[in-house]
């Protein structure tokens, strides 16, 4: 119950079980109130369009390792990195402050950005078939919706496989919700 002043707003958090992943409605709300002086009640029934999407329950466990070529060395090659200084380029928007070369600038008038090489990153992969086969459909959900939140929080360049399903490596917040939407909708075919 929440006791509004008159003539003020308020804002209201409704708290909704949730029973399964996927798309939950918020349904029907009960709107009462006993204004002014609690003598008589008037309410009504409201139903929203509003619904949100349940992801699966996260379950922390490590991650997978990377792929065993790139552990083994195989993937090395000479593509952006941050080991050996390899040149120098003309300053684009994105470049970091710390990677303007700023004594090569003061020689030539021209903002320049310091380029670096090293080994490719390695590529995580979340694969629904790196799980137990002994594990339901909804426990490997939780496991890869744990997985991503890891992946995320490590700053790992992570894609996902589902039976059906898969989503290009990548990371942020837009990739980590297009993941978590991909499990939270995934019907097993």
């Amino acid at each position: 119950m929440i006791d509004i002043p008159p003539q003020a707003l308020a804002e209201v958090v409704l708290a909704v079980p949730a029973r399964r992943r996927g798309w939950l409605a918020l349904g029907r709300v009960l709107l009462e109130t006993r204004f002014p002086l609690g003598l008589f009640r008037a309410w009504s029934y409201v139903e929203p369009d509003a619904r949100c999407l349940v992801y699966p329950q996260p379950e922390r466990t490590p991650l997978p390792a990377p792929l065993a070529e790139a552990a083994a060395g195989a993937l090395r090659s000479q593509s952006a990195g941050n080991d050996d200084f390899s040149g120098l380029r003309t300053y684009q928007l994105s470049d970091s402050p710390r990677h303007v070369a700023w004594k090569a600038v003061a020689r030539s008038d021209e903002l320049l950005t310091k380029q670096f090489t090293g080994e490719a990153a390695a590529q995580l992969w979340l694969d629904w078939r790196l799980l137990p086969a002994t594990a339901g459909v909804e426990q490997r959900l939780s496991l890869l919706a744990g997985w991503v939140l890891a992946a995320e929080r490590a700053g790992a360049f992570y894609g996902l496989r589902l039976p059906g399903i898969e989503i290009a490596p990548g990371r942020g917040d837009a990739h980590a919700g297009t993941c978590l939407q991909a499990l939270a909708l995934y019907e097993l075919r």
